[in-house]
């Protein structure tokens, strides 16, 4: 949340039940939402069904609701959202992020799960299910 991207990026981790999904925002900066079903706990999404309740996944009583990375803001309600953003920083909140490597399949959330990012020329999984391995590759980072 918060991390800068280019345009069209896409990244998110998930376990068996829940995950995070993140897009580039049109401010450069990842836009995470997470996701849960079955029996997982519910998320604390902003969309417009959990404005509406008809998910319930966070909204508690539904209603209006709005979520930040510090950059954009999307506020919706039962009609729709609306994405607004600044080209100031945030005050001081450090960007948050998991590191999507092998470590991960080690961490509690990630034993079942698998991390992928989609950011230019780095196109990669890694899936922790069965073998642990990484697929693609990420020329870009260290």
């Amino acid at each position: 949340m918060g991390v800068p991207c280019s345009a069209g990026a896409t990244c998110g981790y998930s376990a068996i039940e829940s995950g995070i999904r993140c897009t580039c925002d049109p401010s450069g900066h990842y836009f995470c939402d997470p996701w849960s079903g079955g029996g997982a706990p519910p998320s604390s999404a902003c969309d417009m069904e959990t404005a509406c309740n008809e998910g319930g996944g966070g909204a508690g009583n539904g209603g209006p609701c709005s979520r930040s990375n510090g950059w954009c803001t999307r506020s919706c309600t039962c009609a729709g959202c609306e994405l607004e953003c600044t080209d100031n920083p945030p005050a001081s909140e450090e960007p948050q992020g998991v590191l999507c490597n092998l470590d991960y399949c080690s961490s509690d959330f990630g034993t079942y799960g698998r991390c992928e990012i989609k950011d230019g020329t780095c196109d990669y999984m890694v899936d922790c299910l069965d073998a642990q391995k990484i697929t693609g590759t990420c020329p870009d980072s260290n």
